[in-house]
């Protein structure tokens, strides 16, 4: 079992429309500095090593305050884009 195949959700085309969009989206979980580093090891322990698409871009705008209303494919990680900052 060797987890997510990261090099394939990077190809998956990601659309951010509203008028307080952050400017670019995480590439590393220590790229947000209000994910807790207990936090990250626990997801590096069960091999989610980095963001998808969905969480790069969800992340920053949900920790920053911002209201997000998103749309991907099953699987694509947005339950956890959505509870990873609470």
């Amino acid at each position: 079992d060797e987890g997510f195949n990261f090099e394939e959700y990077e190809k998956m085309p990601v659309s951010v429309k509203g008028p307080n969009t952050r400017k670019s989206p995480i590439k590393a979980w220590k790229d947000c500095d209000k994910i807790s580093e207990g936090l990250i090891k626990n997801l590096e322990a069960n091999k989610i090593t980095r963001p998808t698409p969905i969480q790069s871009h969800a992340i920053p705008m949900i920790t920053d305050g911002q209201d997000v209303m998103a749309s991907a494919q099953t699987g694509s990680g947005k339950t956890l884009a959505f509870l990873i900052p609470i």
